[in-house]
């Protein structure tokens, strides 16, 4: 875009030529405005609201070029497979209604932008799909300050048009405009040609289907903006007159600290184990420490190679490399818990090979397993296939954790908890053998990070009321989250908290985004992020995008809400359980059986793979990695 090759000609612009040229620059991919595609995104989001297949596959090559027509100042967009498409600017100029109506006429694919209010007429409205303009000051209300001259631009831009909109509309502008609240939508349909066989739909919104026994069920994040700003104005109010006592002053201090010691831990001197040998209490092996692969509240986490002995019990091979989780600066206590836990092995859960101590501090010996997708390819979204199997799995091995021998509650099941255990006969899984395992189901999910966990037998002793917060707390559901002004802390744990968070962790497997990503969440930080949340939870706002959701995915959409529906219920008490979930994803997805289970040992390091998986959507193509073609 030539706004990009020279600023100051834009600067020098005004009215709909100026509206236009920043509207072409900014929803073209790869500028120097550094926002990628940024707006891009919001607008096909709104395209698929409007059920306008656009542009089809892949935004990167999306070229954007302003320009006027009848007097009309327009954005063409081309580069996409089904054609270019037209945004007619309703702004200062009049003449958008007619301009559309040409449009319409010539059968070409067209959308309004109402950037001012009433730019666009309410007949023009009904007749064609109409964006407003709040998608693009909301994205110019979330820059950050930067001293480049195009931030800076932007920054003087938005705070212009927000003044042309107060203007406009006759009102004074609310001057603490909140951030993820979502507009009215956008109205009509759009201007289609008239062979494409399609029937639009009513702009209402999605039409939902009706499950088996005939009832429409609710939808699962209703996506009228005036609910949507309901929820925001609760959850605002909430936070405002939130007044914790010292129990929920206390709590919010436990809290904050952990999330620093999360996020910006300092490095101990004597935790510099990196090219260190550590033997064994009994002396018959040593872990050479190779590099450090994480870090947080609690300790270190290291890769190691095993020299001398490396015999363990579950294991029918020689390990050479395993994982060492040594504890922070003496605190022992809960890698003692973990201990305690592993010591009776699981196949669902990461197996234990040895302890020791180190530097005062107590260190495990861990199975080294592998991550799944949406970890090993960051920033990339898991396939649905391999979502569901994943899901679906670890629904089996809650199941039996909670009501098996184990008779175990987890309570801090996340995305990073869940790894992929591999058989290590040909070593290292290098990339192209790891998509192999992947399309052939050649691996068997696993929980990790038993710190948290508790006996089941402990927690229903009490009703499973505990006077603390327990586990991550975006993960948990609403009645496990404490209220902050009580005499005392106290919140509700059960079966039901595993099955909310694992059920949340395939959200966002399934969509790359963070839980309340779309509520603006993670622009807070310290105590207001921690009283945002807290308040999110306690209104029962959902957790989920659902836009975000259908964009992921190609078929299925209503399959994959009604699970998520049942399993983030926010009544523990309606809430699906985990053989009930289980149950329904069977359905659902038509999962079949694999190969028959084991009888006889089980050995850790010889995976034979998912006994039972989904046959309802497609695998991935093991010679052509996805991850790394949708990368970012």
């Amino acid at each position: 875009m030539f706004m990009s090759r020279n600023l100051l000609t834009v600067l020098n612009l005004g009215g709909d030529a100026l509206h236009a040229s920043v509207l072409a620059w900014l929803l073209e991919p790869g500028g120097e405005h550094g926002l990628e595609t940024a707006l891009l995104e919001r607008f096909v989001a709104f395209l698929d609201r409007k059920s306008i297949r656009w542009p089809g596959a892949g935004l990167g090559g999306i070229r954007a070029r302003a320009g006027v027509r009848d007097g009309v100042h327009e954005v063409e967009l081309s580069g996409g497979p089904a054609g270019p498409l037209v945004l007619v600017i309703g702004g200062h100029t009049p003449g958008a209604d007619q301009r559309l109506d040409v449009l319409l006429a010539e059968e070409r694919l067209a959308v309004g932008v109402q950037l001012l209010p009433a730019a666009i007429g309410p007949q023009a409205c009904k007749t064609h799909a109409v964006w407003t303009g709040q998608d693009l000051l909301a994205l110019l209300d979330d820059l950050e300050p930067g001293d480049d001259p195009y931030r800076h631009f932007l920054a003087q831009y938005g705070a212009r048009l927000r003044e042309l909109v107060r203007v406009q509309s006759g009102r004074r502008a609310r001057p603490d405009s909140r951030r993820g609240v979502q507009r009215p939508s956008d109205s009509g349909r759009v201007a289609r040609p008239s062979d494409s066989g399609r029937v639009p739909r009513p702009s209402s919104g999605r039409v939902p289907p009706t499950s088996d026994s005939g009832r429409v069920p609710r939808p699962l994040l209703d996506e009228r903006p005036q609910k949507t700003a309901r929820d925001t104005e609760r959850v605002r109010r909430y936070v405002e007159r939130s007044s914790p006592s010292a129990a929920g002053k206390a709590l919010l201090e436990q809290q904050l600290a952990a999330m620093q010691a999360e996020e910006d831990y300092p490095d101990e001197p004597d935790m510099n184990l990196e090219a260190e040998m550590l033997p064994s209490d009994d002396m018959s092996r040593v872990y050479l420490v190779q590099k450090m692969i994480g870090r947080g509240g609690q300790g270190y986490v290291f890769e190691v190679d095993i020299q001398g002995s490396q015999e363990f019990p579950g294991f029918s091979r020689p390990v050479e490399r395993a994982v060492l989780k040594i504890a922070r600066g003496g605190a022992n206590e809960a890698l003692e818990r973990e201990k305690q836990i592993y010591s009776k092995p699981d196949r669902g859960i990461v197996k234990l090979l040895d302890s020791g101590t180190a530097n005062d501090s107590l260190y495990l010996v861990l199975e080294k397993l592998h991550p799944h997708p949406g970890q090993r390819f960051k920033g990339t979204r898991v396939d649905v296939a391999t979502a569901i199997d994943i899901y679906a799995h670890l629904l089996e091995v809650l199941q039996s954790i909670h009501y098996g021998e184990r008779s175990l509650y987890l309570f801090d099941i996340k995305p990073d908890n869940i790894m992929l255990r591999m058989s290590n006969a040909q070593g290292e899984v290098g990339e192209e053998e790891y998509l192999r395992r992947i399309a052939t189901g050649a691996y068997e999910p696993v929980f990790m990070d038993m710190s948290v966990a508790m006996d089941r037998a402990e927690v229903d002793a009490v009703q499973g009321k505990l006077n603390s917060l327990i586990g991550t707390p975006v993960y948990l559901p609403p009645e496990s989250i404490p209220s902050l002004d009580g005499e005392q802390v106290e919140a509700t744990y059960s079966d039901k908290t595993d099955v909310y968070a694992l059920t949340l962790s395939l959200y966002e497997m399934l969509t790359g985004r963070r839980a309340y990503e779309h509520r603006g969440l993670y622009k807070l930080k310290g105590q207001d992020l921690l009283l945002e949340l807290i308040a999110l939870k306690h209104e029962s706002v959902d957790p989920v995008d659902a836009r975000q959701l259908e964009r992921a995915l190609d078929q299925g959409y209503e399959e994959v809400l009604e699970i998520l529906r049942a399993g983030l219920e926010p009544d523990p008490r309606k809430r699906s359980g985990a053989p009930e979930l289980l149950n329904l994803v069977k359905k659902r997805f038509e999962l079949t059986e694999r190969r028959t289970k084991e009888v006889g040992d089980y050995h850790f390091d010889a995976v034979k793979g998912l006994r039972t998986w989904q046959t309802r959507f497609p695998r991935i193509d093991p010679a052509r990695n996805r991850y790394a073609i949708s990368k970012g």
